[in-house]
């Protein structure tokens, strides 16, 4: 039996992956015999989001809602004692910064763009620049400091042990599951039709616009397509960095006569999203920079196609199952998906092997290995200060 109390650090984490993951963890927790109480600290916004459970005490505080330096000054000064006075013995990051005083904690690696001075370097000498160099100390001194370190793909291993070659804290890798409102067995019938003027070829790109993320090099492949003659839609969907957005938008302006196929959707609630991405035959994804994309295997589970681009992670994560390109080449971008179009057999191909890798992700599996995980690295702080 696991008897702890486990405190959650969620004040700098306000949207995206990070509450995707942290959501389902708890919601997928076998609680079984155990004897755990998880206190979670997050903004209003994100304490709203989690479901009630007898086991979880929700907390939020003026500092985690006010600014950031109020945030940083309570998670750095004031979290430690806060826990101490619920009696925790443990502190879970997922946020992946911390630099306050209490032990042991466990902290996660997912944001990968202050570890790839290429990637953060996109946003020329912005204030988003020096937030990627500052982050990358906080989070190294943090990833040093802790007594436990979970990170979601064996690439992300091989960039902090190369960042950090003497890491002493134990690591896990735990790759984040799929929400079951994606899951699709791929529709073999709709994957086989043909596409016309009436009803094209309609392909989607769900991710911020970013400058890392080339939505501009995608929009001139779709140009390309229509004008080898092929019928395409394409819609973007996600929220959006406004200098990337404005390089999409003079891209777009540049040939007024040719992008009247192309959507710029928005952000779309995350259980709308799930219903909507069926709707496309082709899931494109053109990233430079991840450490591990939900979107591309909640896509791979869709039961559609995959464009993608032909950097790791993302090979380590597709395998075979879908197309790659060069996501700095329109050309290339363009003549994967004309692969595509141009042959039903290898759509469905492409679609089932797809699914096939997407079914070992498992919100129910990563939860459990996570509170394995929090277990043996209590036990072990515990059996050190015994000794």
């Amino acid at each position: 039996m696991f008897k702890v109390v486990i405190g959650i650090d969620c004040s700098n984490i306000r949207r995206g992956g990070g509450i995707t993951h942290i959501l389902n963890v708890l919601r997928e927790y076998d609680y079984g015999h155990d004897e755990v109480t998880v206190i979670v600290w997050g903004s209003t916004s994100v304490i709203a989001k989690f479901e009630d459970r007898h086991w979880l005490v929700k907390r939020s505080n003026w500092y985690i809602n006010y600014s950031f330096v109020t945030r940083f000054f309570w998670q750095t000064f004031l979290l430690a004692s806060e826990l101490r006075r619920s009696r925790g013995d443990i502190l879970f990051v997922p946020g992946g910064t911390y630099l306050g005083a209490f032990k042991p904690f466990i902290a996660v690696f997912q944001n990968m763009l202050p570890f790839d001075r290429n990637e953060f370097l996109r946003f020329d000498f912005s204030a988003l620049t020096l937030k990627f160099f500052i982050l990358r100390f906080i989070q190294g001194r943090t990833f040093v400091r802790s007594n436990g370190l979970v990170v979601l793909s064996d690439y992300a291993q091989d960039v902090i042990t190369s960042y950090i070659p003497k890491l002493s804290a134990p690591l896990r890798v735990i790759p984040h599951g799929i929400s079951k409102g994606f899951r699709r067995y791929p529709n073999v019938s709709k994957l086989k039709r043909k596409y016309t003027p009436s009803d094209p070829c309609r392909i989607v790109y769900v991710s911020i616009i970013d400058m890392y993320k080339h939505q501009w090099n995608v929009a001139y492949a779709s140009i390309l397509l229509r004008r080898r003659g092929y019928f395409v839609d394409l819609s973007f969907i996600g929220p959006s960095y406004p200098p990337a957005l404005a390089k999409l938008n003079r891209l777009l302006l540049s040939y007024p006569s040719e992008v009247s196929h192309i959507t710029v959707i928005g952000e779309v609630e995350y259980n709308s999203l799930q219903k909507l991405i069926h709707d496309f035959d082709i899931f494109l994804f053109a990233s430079s920079c991840e450490n591990l994309p939900n979107i591309l295997i909640e896509g791979m589970s869709s039961g559609i196609p995959i464009a993608c681009t032909n950097k790791r992670p993302m090979t380590d994560i597709l395998l075979d199952g879908g197309l790659y390109f060069d996501c700095m080449e329109p050309e290339s971008i363009a003549n994967t998906i004309e692969e595509l179009i141009l042959n039903p057999e290898l759509r469905r191909e492409m679609a089932l092997k797809a699914f096939e890798v997407s079914c070992k992700y498992s919100w129910r599996e990563c939860s459990t290995e996570t509170f394995n995980f929090i277990r043996d690295v209590s036990n072990d702080f515990k059996g050190e200060a015994k000794c």
